[in-house]
């Protein structure tokens, strides 16, 4: 079965925009490695690998933005008490698709990547769990 990522993301109009995989830990090696699947698998412009110390993000242009996770995940968790060392794989899934949602609809002053493109590219968007066939 072709690796979708866990977390989808449709732009305004419906068409996919951004895949985001969610590991615990990746080397860089590997998110290159996941982006380079995601991209051939989904064709999503914007690739994102979310471990629970960095966030990469790949632009359709193939640069990267490497940052703390902790910096867009932190204001979800100290909501119920945790830090990201503590999250399980599928807490983490889920905060990463909360924190997407509110980027996309400007909620809640989710902390923006530096990526100002992406931000735009994702505005007023539908983010979803990638369900198994």
């Amino acid at each position: 079965m072709a690796l979708r990522g866990d977390v989808l993301v449709y732009d305004r109009y419906g068409k996919l925009i951004a895949v985001a995989a969610v590991k615990l830990e990746a080397s860089m090696k590997d998110a290159e490695r996941l982006r380079r699947e995601l991209e051939q698998n989904t064709g999503a412009p914007y690739i994102l690998v979310v471990t629970r110390k960095k966030t990469y993000i790949w632009s359709p242009a193939g640069r990267v933005v490497t940052e703390p996770t902790a910096r867009f995940v932190d204001p979800y968790l100290k909501q119920i008490d945790r830090d990201v060392e503590q999250v399980t794989s599928a807490g983490l899934r889920a905060v990463v698709h909360i924190w997407l949602s509110d980027l996309a609809w400007a909620l809640h002053d989710a902390a923006q990547p530096r990526q100002p493109d992406f931000v735009h590219a994702i505005a007023e968007g539908e983010v979803r769990f990638e369900t198994a066939a």
